[in-house]
């Protein structure tokens, strides 16, 4: 046999075998196909399961965030309801506190002008026994008296003072509590 008709023979096996895979590869390919649709059915189910899986975590999530909201809510609305009256009954306190401080002022201030005029009379009785014994004259009277005047004027005027100094520090802490206490409604409705 010469080389060609050798080769031509081999050539024509090779086709031949080319034939039978072609053969085979039509006969499985309902085979891959189906190798194919089993894969993509695989995905397809593969991802419904992860939907579902992640429509149940969100699910989940959701209940538990609703939750925590209306326990806030509740808790919330039972420290507000306790604190409402707190500060209610903290605001009577603070302003029956600073009322009856206020009224002690305006009292001790009164007591302190009774008791300067009251030392105002003292004197000048004195001054007019001391005239009437002989002791001083009328000119050195009026002085005395004129004195016991403007001590008493100075007295009461400083009472006066003390008075307003002290009601004005009443009433700073008086509105320094109500803002504290506006701060914690403040913080109430937050």
């Amino acid at each position: 046999m010469n080389t060609k008709t050798h080769d031509a023979q081999k050539q024509q096996q090779l086709d031949l075998d080319n034939a039978a895979d072609t053969a085979k590869l039509k006969e499985n390919t309902g085979f891959l196909r189906k190798l194919e649709a089993r894969g993509a059915i695989s995905r397809a189910n593969a991802d419904g399961w992860l939907r579902v899986e992640t429509a149940k975590a969100n699910a989940r999530a959701n209940i538990a965030i609703t939750s925590l909201n209306t326990a806030e809510t509740l808790i919330r609305t039972t420290l507000v309801g306790g604190a409402m009256a707190q500060i209610g009954a903290s605001t009577t306190r603070l302003n029956a506190a600073t009322a009856a401080v206020d009224q002690a002022l305006t009292n001790g201030a009164a007591g302190e002008v009774y008791t300067h005029l009251s030392n105002r009379a003292s004197n000048v009785g004195f001054a007019n026994d001391l005239q009437s014994a002989g002791k001083i004259n009328a000119e050195e009277r009026d002085v005395i008296v004129s004195f016991s005047q403007t001590d008493a004027s100075d007295d009461i005027l400083r009472s006066r003072e003390r008075m307003k100094k002290a009601k004005d520090a009443v009433d700073a802490l008086h509105g320094c509590a109500l803002e504290g206490i506006e701060r914690a409604k403040e913080m109430l409705r937050s």
